[in-house]
């Protein structure tokens, strides 16, 4: 009898034992301030709750999970970093090693062998009065852009020069022929003459009359007196390839006086708003015109302040006026210097 009740009570002690070995569950480890999250999800305060894989609380296991790693900072991978950031091999910016070390691309690179950097994109190709003409063209003594004798040949700065010392006008069928002076001090009136300057525009198509019925030899004349040193500096070869290249470049420009404004013009913007020494006025337009086509409210400006007329309040004057018309031509020609904005 005694036997059979103490194995009940070794029975009664183990089920007890049992059911207090179990640990607390918590509600997905929201545990109380005093009591850790063990690995397995489960409150308690002991050792096997605290110790090895706990998770949260008060921990004293020597090692911790690792924290969560830092946020990857994204940036475009055009690599256009801050002055202080470093290009990473890989288009990112910031400041640490890895990415002023090894592969930095630009910035303030550690890496004592960054690899080389592309190179830059080739120059766009702007014809413009600083002679940088296209593969085929020369560069003229006076800055400008074409294939003729005019531009490749004596004074050609660069491009397909010949050398030759031969006058010519544009390239075409009916180019006029420079008459020879009897002297190098022979009035410009004596080598443009009325058939040299009719040979030019007779070439415009019977549809040009407003650019036919504006540009005249007399007024060519008229403003060519307000530039004494255009066509009449150096020898006689160097006074006709003057006004050679200036009528080449002319022609070019209006189609051989066949037009007084740059055709669809007054639709482009010709205003660079970066210049503030000749800003431009609302509602006027900086367009082409003239025998030159003179633009842009840089030119208007000093040319109209050089000749005497308001370029920037008032630039439809070169298309009105055949003299200032003229003068603006030859005071790019002779005078205009590049303006900074």
């Amino acid at each position: 009898m005694v036997s059979l009740n103490l194995v009940k009570l070794i029975s009664v002690v183990g089920i007890l034992v049992g059911i207090l070995a179990q640990p607390i569950v918590g509600q997905n480890c929201g545990c109380a301030a005093n009591e850790c999250c063990s690995q397995y999800g489960y409150c308690g305060t002991s050792d096997a709750y605290c110790g090895k894989g706990c998770k949260s609380g008060l921990c004293s296991a020597s090692t911790l999970p690792p924290p969560p790693p830092p946020p990857v900072v994204v940036v475009t991978p055009a690599c256009n970093c801050k002055s202080n950031e470093c290009c990473s091999q890989y288009n990112y910016c910031d400041t640490s090693d890895a990415y002023c070390g090894k592969g930095c691309k630009s910035g303030p690179c550690t890496a004592s062998t960054p690899p080389p950097r592309p190179p830059p994109p080739p120059p766009v190709v702007v014809v413009t009065p600083t002679c940088n003409c296209k593969s085929n063209e020369c560069c003229s003594q006076y800055n400008y852009c074409g294939t003729s004798d005019a531009y490749c040949g004596k004074g050609c700065k660069s491009g397909l020069c010949t050398g030759t010392p031969v006058i010519t006008t544009p390239s075409s069928p009916a180019s006029p022929v420079i008459p020879t002076p009897s002297s190098p001090g022979t009035a410009l009136g004596s080598i443009v003459t009325p058939a040299f300057f009719s040979s030019i525009i007779d070439q415009a198509g019977s549809w040009c009359p407003a650019g036919k019925n504006f540009y005249t030899r007399e007024a060519f004349l008229e403003a060519a007196k307000s530039y004494p040193g255009f066509g009449t500096t150096g020898s006689l070869d160097d006074i006709k390839r003057e006004i050679a290249a200036f009528f080449a470049h002319v022609t070019h420009e209006t189609g051989h006086f066949c037009y007084k404004e740059e055709i669809d013009g007054a639709s482009r913007n010709y205003c660079d708003a970066r210049n503030s020494q000749y800003p431009c006025v609302l509602g006027k337009g900086y367009h082409g015109r003239g025998p030159i086509q003179i633009s842009w409210n840089y030119n208007y400006g000093p040319a109209g302040k050089s000749i005497g007329f308001d370029g920037l309040k008032a630039p439809e004057t070169v298309s009105n006026n055949v003299v200032t018309s003229f003068k603006t031509a030859f005071w790019f020609w002779m005078v205009n210097t590049p303006i900074s904005g």
